[in-house]
Formats: C-alpha cells, sequence, structure tokens
C-alpha cells in the first residue's frame, strides 16, 4: 500500500469526486451497451479493459469508516460497505469480501503519525524493497479461515507483529512520534 498525501499531491486537493462518478457512470453504460449489443466479447483484451467497470464509485472517507471498512472484509459473514456492494454479491452469489487486512494495518500505522512530515521522516530511512519482503505475508483472495492460518502459522518477526498493536499502543506510539518531531523544528 501507498499513501498520498494531499499536501504533496495538489491533483487531490481538486479531484472532483462527481466528476470521476459521472465518468465511472458513463463507462458503465457503455460496457452494457457492448454486451447487450452483443459485440463485447468480440472486442480485444484491451478494448474490453477499457470499458469493462472497474471500480462502481469513488468517494473520500474519514479514518474510522476507512479502518472499519477493511476491518469488516474479514468477517465471516458479508458485511457490505454499500447498497451496491450489497446487491452485487448477491446477484453474483459471492458470500463475502476479499480480507483488507494490509490496508487496515496501512491506515491504522498511517494514523499513528501526528503530521505528513513525520510520516515522510520516518519514510525516508526505509528501503521499499525490503519492505515488502518483510511484510507480505497475505495475499488477494484468501479465505479468512486461510488468513487465520496463516496469522497462527507465521513466524512474523516483530516488525510484523507491530501491525497488531492495541489502541493504547498506537496512541503512544502517536505521542512518542509528536515528541520527535518536535525535538527536529
Amino acid at each position: 500500500n501507498y499513501v498520498a498525501a494531499a499536501d504533496e499531491n495538489p491533483w487531490l486537493q481538486e479531484l472532483d469526486l462527481e466528476e470521476v462518478n459521472l465518468t465511472l457512470a458513463k463507462r458503465r453504460q457503455s460496457f452494457a451497451e457492448a454486451l447487450q449489443g452483443g459485440n463485447f466479447y468480440t472486442l480485444g483484451k484491451e478494448q474490453q479493459e477499457s470499458l469493462a467497470p472497474e471500480i462502481h464509485e469513488v468517494q473520500w472517507l474519514d479514518m474510522r469508516s476507512a479502518v472499519m471498512h477493511a476491518f469488516t472484509s474479514m468477517n465471516g459473514s458479508l458485511l457490505p460497505v454499500n447498497d451496491f456492494q450489497k446487491e452485487e454479491f448477491h446477484r453474483m452469489g459471492l458470500q463475502r469480501r476479499d480480507p483488507m487486512f494490509l490496508t487496515m494495518a496501512t491506515l491504522l500505522e498511517v494514523d499513528s503519525f501526528p503530521s505528513l512530515q513525520s510520516l515522510v521522516s520516518y519514510s525516508d530511512g526505509l528501503d521499499q524493497d525490503k519492505e515488502v519482503q518483510r511484510m507480505q505475508w497475505l495475499h488477494d483472495g484468501m479465505s479468512p479461515e486461510e488468513v487465520m492460518a496463516k496469522f497462527k502459522t507465521h513466524n512474523a518477526p516483530a516488525q510484523i507483529m507491530a501491525m497488531f498493536r492495541t489502541a493504547e499502543e498506537r496512541a503512544e506510539l502517536w505521542q512518542q512520534r509528536t515528541k520527535e518531531e518536535q525535538a527536529r523544528l
């Protein structure tokens, strides 16, 4: 997972969600027309990919909501994030969402930094390739049972176990990082 801070990416601050969602709706309409007309499956892969909708809607979420959506993806039973997902999962006969554990852990980690500068300072000291090797042990498509089995049997170093901090530990980490940031100023 990556973090894109609005302060460092002006396009995020200027992103017109209404326009993005309108564009997505038009794409869904073009896709439906291609399916109904019977020509979708005659198109090449790149043309199909340009029509097939990957996402339904873009919206800003507060941190709590984003964490809850990721957390509930690991439920044994389906807890949809919105009516569209509920309807589509029912239509497709899907009983669960893919676990979004790493997304949740990333959101919680980002929330443990008191400021963007604190996050940037910490990140500057990391090696991206080493971090991926150290951290990735969950993969797309795993069932909740597979996630739990992996968790129970994975010989996780302390850095991975840091993702399992309690709320109290995360608050303490935030305080520590605040002090570190003030010391740098």
